[in-house]
């Protein structure tokens, strides 16, 4: 044989092993990716996402019948068979059947098989479907995250990442662009980013979808409609990047608060702002009322809403009608209100700490937003904050601590924010100096973004307690304020970003305020705004002011512990929280030393910033 027959016979027999090659790949392809049967459960999965079933099985074991049901659009769909895939499949079908006789005029869809059905539903154009569907797809409540599902029901889409600069610790953008429409998501890491533009675009093309993974899907239905948590929380969001624009001082909050007015001309306001983690170490504690003691976000946002009621109150004076589009005046009661309409919504970026958060943490795998374990003795029971520390511990021992003790090293204790808005729901947000002024003043709503469970909130803000009290003081009740999450909830950032400065804002100011939280003080270290001392000077000057409508022992009270002590009801109702709590076995109330009440005004010390905030 020569060389050129050699030649010839090794090309063919390359080309047989390529095509042998070829062939085996085509086939192990083809093993790999095998056409999925069209069954009615995988038609219904396309369309509108994987049912939650409820099943159930009876008779003798050898002979059981499997009855499976689950709910869409307002109607039950149920199918018995002798397994749960084949009772599944059924009732899949009639739901099917079902969307297609409403969506599909004189559609006759009883004798139809499944590829007529199937044929009639996945060939109607995008626009076309949109047309002709009353129905309302319902998506699954399972934990898978949010752009996964998205890849569920469109798997072309492309995520574009880059980096953020912005101040709200969102390091990445995600851009994602669906007919024609592009979404913008933001996060601490590409994965959250991602996971915040798939909600967005779930929400505006798949209805229902429950977007945070943070909450459980019976958690939105809720007091307050989604649209109304939305619209506060991006106003809150919104008005810290107003305030923050032009900022030189790097503010990396975690915890984001504000109070948000609502009008009776359903105009909405951001009339305070906040961020911070931090309380006051033992060591800066003032005699002078000088220190703001708790900075955390949602604790300074009831302090800047005090400041925004004295500035509402001079302002009513000074105008000689005693009243402004805020406030009214009751001359029989001799105190102010809100005027009829005007609401107050808390809004926070996560859970307060205390009860409200630690079980969500534990329990996140618990269904239906329930407490799995509600009797637990831990449940309920009041927590304090600790100094130069994270996370809160059992109140336990005595009520009061001591001021020698803190200064000899004791750590400072604090209530934790849920315990503290759960006293706000019987006292009011206005405190005990203005309840000289006011009738207590309560929360309508509170908008909570990550870390949500509506049975813990509900435990931690009024029910826990409720057993307990005793009858309150007149214009005193127990509030019972409503609950809500945003759509798409941003979480808090990483806790090794996070600053011990705290933002303080409240409408009239022109800027903000930013405190040291281990200090109390401003970074220049003046006194705040929010200060014991200089919401006491404020109280003195209205007081003054309203001398025909306020006794004059109120008037006469110089020192800050007596003008608190003599507000009668609001101390009354105080005292009966606290037994409530004691009686029911949650803990005790503990008290900070009260030598740092027993200051009165003109008592030496720095002075008060008059920039409105302005310590850039």
């Amino acid at each position: 044989m020569n060389s050129q027959q050699d030649i010839g016979l090794k090309r063919q027999a390359e080309d047989t092993v390529d095509n042998l090659r070829s062939s085996d790949e085509s086939d192990v392809s083809a093993k790999k990716r095998p056409s999925p049967p069209i069954t009615p459960l995988s038609v219904f999965n396309q369309l509108y996402g994987n049912p939650k079933f409820n099943a159930t099985a009876e008779g003798p074991p050898h002979m059981l019948e499997h009855t499976v049901s689950f709910q869409f659009s307002g109607k039950e769909f149920s199918s018995t068979a002798p397994t749960k895939k084949k009772a599944s499949q059924d009732a899949a079908f009639q739901a099917l059947k079902y969307v297609a006789s409403k969506n599909v005029e004189g559609a006759e869809t009883e004798n139809m098989t499944l590829d007529e059905i199937s044929k009639l539903l996945l060939s109607k154009p995008a626009t076309e479907k949109a047309r002709v569907a009353p129905v309302i797809p319902e998506l699954p409540t399972d934990s898978s995250s949010p752009a996964g599902r998205l890849y569920m029901f469109d798997s072309t889409l492309t995520f574009n990442f880059a980096s953020s600069d912005a101040n709200d610790g969102s390091r990445y953008t995600c851009t994602v662009t669906k007919d024609g429409k592009t979404f913008t998501g933001r996060g601490a890491s590409k994965k959250a980013a991602k996971h915040d533009v798939a909600s967005q675009v779930l929400q505006a093309f798949y209805s229902n979808f429950p977007a945070s993974e943070d909450s459980n899907s019976s958690d939105l239905q809720l007091g307050l409609n989604p649209t109304l948590a939305d619209r506060i929380s991006s106003l809150v969001e919104q008005k810290y990047s107003d305030l923050t624009k032009n900022s030189t001082i790097a503010l990396r909050f975690q915890v984001l608060s504000g109070i948000v007015l609502e009008r009776p001309n359903d105009a909405f306001e951001v009339i305070t702002l906040t961020t911070g983690t931090k309380v006051i170490s033992g060591d800066h504690l003032s005699l002078l009322g000088h220190a703001v003691n708790d900075c955390h976000a949602e604790i300074l946002a009831r302090r800047c809403l005090r400041q925004f009621l004295y500035m509402q109150i001079e302002e009513a004076i000074d105008n000689g009608s005693f009243s402004n589009d805020i406030l009214r005046f009751d001359p029989i009661k001799k105190k102010f209100s809100l005027q009829e309409g005007c609401r107050l919504h808390l809004y926070i970026n996560t859970a307060p700490c205390g009860d409200a958060r630690i079980f969500v943490i534990q329990d996140q795998g618990s269904s239906a937003g329930n407490d799995p374990n509600p009797n637990r003795k831990s449940r309920g029971r009041l927590r304090m904050k600790i100094e130069v520390g994270m996370g809160t511990v059992f109140s336990q021992g005595r009520s009061v601590q001591t001021w020698d003790g803190i200064k000899c090293g004791e750590r400072l204790l604090t209530m934790s924010c849920s315990d503290k808005l759960a006293a706000c729901n019987v006292l009011g947000i206005q405190g005990a100096l203005l309840a000289h002024f006011f009738d207590p003043i309560y929360l309508d709503g509170i908008t909570i973004g990550t870390c949500f469970s509506l049975a813990h909130l509900q435990r931690a803000t009024y029910g826990r307690y409720e057993p307990g009290l005793e009858p309150l003081p007149e214009s005193y009740r127990m509030n019972e304020p409503s609950f809500s999450q945003p759509s798409r909830p941003k979480g808090r950032i990483p806790i090794s970003k996070a600053t011990s400065t705290s933002l303080a804002w409240t409408k009239g100011w022109d800027f903000p305020e930013y405190i040291n939280g281990e200090t109390g003080m401003l970074l220049d270290k003046r006194i705040s705004k929010l200060s014991k001392a200089y919401l006491f000077g404020k109280f003195k000057s209205i007081a003054m002011k309203l001398s025909d409508h306020v006794s004059k022992k109120v008037q006469d009270a110089d020192y800050y512990c007596d003008a608190k002590h003599l507000s009668i009801d609001y101390q009354n109702a105080k005292v009966n929280l606290e037994k409530a709590f004691a009686k029911l076995g949650l803990g005790t109330w503990i008290h900070k030393p009260e030598e740092q009440n027993l200051f009165k005004l003109g008592e030496k010390g720095p002075l008060p910033s008059e920039s409105n905030g302005k310590s850039e």
